[in-house]
């Protein structure tokens, strides 16, 4: 009984993901239904934290995330100015918990994170069928989409990968769906079609990324099945452009961005920005330096959009070590599942979280951790998984050895 609330619990969890920033009581961001989600599945999930064993495995990925937690919150503790104080991390820590419960759960409940995932899906497409009809739906000055307050990037961002999952769920359906699966297939014109309202360049090129890997990169042992996946990927590549030249808004960033270099200002923020860094290179100046900074000079607090050069004015190039560290590890694993399983989901997953990397925002984002405790707990049991395989026809070889012995 207990298990199947959490299991509720955290399918509701990922399906307000979608929601994350909607705050229906207008509380500046105090309470939001993702928030109350996570609550819920935290109280569920109370009894099997208190038991928690976390597998040797996982212990490499938390120590590096608390280390990059513990040297940021010194470096702010160090860099406090008047009127920039809150030198704790709360929000980073909410993230890692998040990370750490996520992976034990799975861990408990072997493919549980990958039955949440359905969740975000239908979340996702939730979302998209709203666009449609106008629900929470707001425009910027130059037409790009944002529903309930979420940035459009980010918008975009969660469409991909809510295509990217529908699209290998239908194909290598690793969680074994059946036929119901193929139901999620009616919502991909809406999430297309909301990424592409979004105007999210790095969503709509992740996404294409993740469109040619598929092809590229599937496994199967029938040359028909590759051979028809290759021509549906040609016929899809074909529709995909067609699609963009009708849509403006998209169309139109890409060329600015191929023929004018136009990052929609960020190059002109980083240089900006990048002076604050160069206070302390080494550590940086912290959160709460960085606010101090941004703020005195430029008279607001003015966002990097890109996590490396945010991470970098916040803690240095020993903070993006660190960081970069723990990313390593986790884009290996997603590597590994598919060299050694041929499952693709875990690999092509980090496309979108690449983009969101390099110009947008992750470090605070629930989405990104939720895809780090996926890839990372998922890929740790396929491999646990397959040495139980092995040691399986290892036993029973040694048996059959014995008893043509005897």
């Amino acid at each position: 009984m207990l298990k199947n609330l959490q299991r509720i619990a955290l399918f509701l969890v990922f399906f307000s993901l979608n929601f994350e920033v909607y705050d229906p009581f207008y509380t500046d961001g105090a309470f939001s239904i993702a928030k109350l989600m996570a609550y819920i599945y935290v109280l569920f999930m109370a009894p099997s934290i208190l038991r928690f064993r976390t597998p040797v495995a996982f212990k490499p990925f938390l120590r590096t995330a608390m280390l990059f937690l513990i040297l940021l919150t010194l470096i702010n503790i160090f860099n406090m100015r008047y009127g920039h104080t809150d030198f704790f991390e709360f929000s980073l820590l909410q993230n890692i918990l998040l990370f750490w419960i996520l992976i034990n759960h799975e861990a408990e409940d072997p493919m549980v994170l990958e039955k949440g995932l359905l969740g975000f899906a239908a979340g996702s497409i939730t979302l998209s069928v709203l666009y449609p009809l106008g629900i929470g739906v707001g425009f910027s000055d130059d037409g790009r989409v944002s529903i309930f307050g979420t940035n459009e990037n980010e918008i975009g961002i969660r469409m991909c990968v809510s295509l990217i999952y529908i699209v290998l769920l239908v194909i290598q359906n690793r969680g074994g769906f059946g036929w119901m699966r193929y139901l999620f297939l009616a919502g991909t014109p809406f999430l297309f079609s909301l990424l592409i309202a979004s105007g999210s360049r790095m969503a709509f090129v992740a996404f294409v990324a993740a469109f040619v890997s598929i092809v590229v990169l599937y496994k199967t042992k029938q040359v028909w099945v590759k051979g028809v996946l290759v021509f549906a990927g040609m016929v899809g590549l074909v529709l995909l452009w067609q699609y963009l030249l009708h849509s403006e808004v998209v169309a139109e960033r890409l060329m600015e961005t191929v023929e004018n270099g136009d990052l929609s200002q960020r190059d002109e923020i980083w240089r900006t920005v990048l002076p604050v860094w160069t206070e302390n290179p080494i550590f940086g100046v912290g959160r709460t330096g960085y606010e101090f900074f941004s703020t005195w000079q430029y008279g607001e607090l003015m966002s990097p959009h890109s996590v490396i050069i945010e991470i970098l004015c916040f803690s240095g190039v020993a903070g993006l070590a660190i960081y970069l560290v723990f990313l390593y590890r986790i884009v290996m694993l997603g590597w590994q599942t598919y060299r050694e399983q041929g499952y693709l989901l875990q690999l092509l997953l980090f496309l979108p979280i690449a983009g969101m990397l390099l110009s947008g925002h992750l470090l605070y984002v629930k989405i990104g951790w939720v895809i780090f405790a996926y890839i990372a707990a998922s890929a740790i049991y396929l491999q646990k998984e397959s040495t139980n395989l092995q040691e399986d026809e290892n036993t029973l070889q040694e048996d059959e050895n014995t008893l043509c012995y005897r």
